[in-house]
């Protein structure tokens, strides 16, 4: 899923960035594909043809969700009995999560982790991570199609039926961490993705996911679909600490629905349980709670992160990056 690379920048720097200042947020595939591969053009989809619903009023009805990960340092990839325990237990915290998000098709994630959340009423986020090329988009979309129809049949649920899947990221982060790529770029392959997955039977949000800062900056980003996806970090601002994190989220979620026109999402937020303070932003679980507190209070439509700490990443800038877990593991 995710590995954190992140330029050192001193506190002083930190301080100058502000607001603008948002979390890199890379992948453990990240450098694996070569960058030049042909882009074959994608001419995307109009949405005045879509048979997506229309979304009214200033929520998009997806709530609150919960980033989950397959990984583990061990292992490489977490067994079917370890993904079953622990989004059992993310569905027993009484905290009301709608859906996961997952951002990638690797460790076979995509049945286990489907049929786990429909067992437990859950719909899933998923996530195509590499969009190095169209060949690369290609292959990941055929096995995000496999993945569902898999957990379908193992649910009992007809091939085509999408019901388990709340929306389909095409990328996280790619214009931050690759910066020499185009919002152009992006647009199309999400195109391209959009069409593969219209003639398998789905209809709902196809979206670019990226740092907020990115989407205000490339408007073009919000691209045709009738909701925006966007991961905003509080704790990366340094002047933001836990109990203003929320109203950061409010302001700047409202910035980009202006700009955008439409309902934005938050794909991706959270608050470190441990790690060292950059200026304002203090890591702790006291702190955790209390940017929870914030965030629920100031947002209709976010996802965590994340449900449990993850290992087998880096440390990262202030030693962050593998705490972010809001629960502990099942046993």
């Amino acid at each position: 899923m995710v590995a954190f690379r992140f330029t050192v920048l001193g506190l002083a720097a930190l301080s100058i960035f502000g607001d603008a200042l948002a979390r890199p947020h890379s992948h453990h595939l990240d450098g694996l594909v070569p960058r030049d591969a042909a882009l074959h053009r994608h001419v995307a989809r109009d949405p005045k043809k879509s048979k997506q619903k229309p979304i009214k009023g200033g929520s998009s009805g997806f709530g609150k969700g919960i980033v989950y990960s397959p990984y583990c340092k061990a292992t490489g990839c977490k067994t079917k009995d370890t993904i079953n325990k622990e989004i059992k237990k993310i569905s027993e915290t009484g905290e009301g999560y709608k859906y996961m998000r997952l951002y990638g098709t690797d460790c076979d994630q995509l049945p286990i982790v489907l049929s786990a959340a429909g067992k437990v009423g859950m719909t899933v986020m998923l996530g195509i991570y590499d969009l190095a090329s169209s060949d690369a988009v290609a292959k990941q979309t055929k096995e995000l199609i496999a993945g569902v129809q898999a957990a379908n049949k193992a649910l009992g649920k007809p091939e085509k039926d999408w019901s388990l899947v709340n929306a389909v990221s095409v990328g996280n982060e790619w214009l931050f961490n690759h910066p020499g790529d185009s919002p152009e770029k992006c647009l199309q392959l999400a195109g391209q993705v959009r069409t593969e997955l219209r003639a398998a039977g789905y209809n709902g949000p196809v979206t670019n996911t990226d740092v907020w800062t990115i989407l205000r900056d490339k408007p073009q980003l919000c691209g045709e679909d009738q909701i925006v996806t966007v991961n905003m970090h509080p704790f990366f601002d340094a002047n933001t600490d836990a109990a203003s994190a929320g109203e950061f989220l409010k302001r700047h979620v409202a910035e980009l629905e202006k700009i955008c026109k439409k309902p934005v999402i938050v794909a991706e937020t959270g608050w470190p349980n441990a790690g060292s303070q950059m200026a304002k932003a203090k890591p702790g679980v006291a702190e955790q709670a209390v940017f929870l507190k914030g965030a629920a209070a100031n947002l209709k439509d976010y996802c965590l992160l994340s449900a449990y700490d993850e290992d087998w990443k880096e440390a990262g800038l202030a030693g962050v990056e593998p705490h972010w877990g809001i629960y502990k593991a099942p046993a």
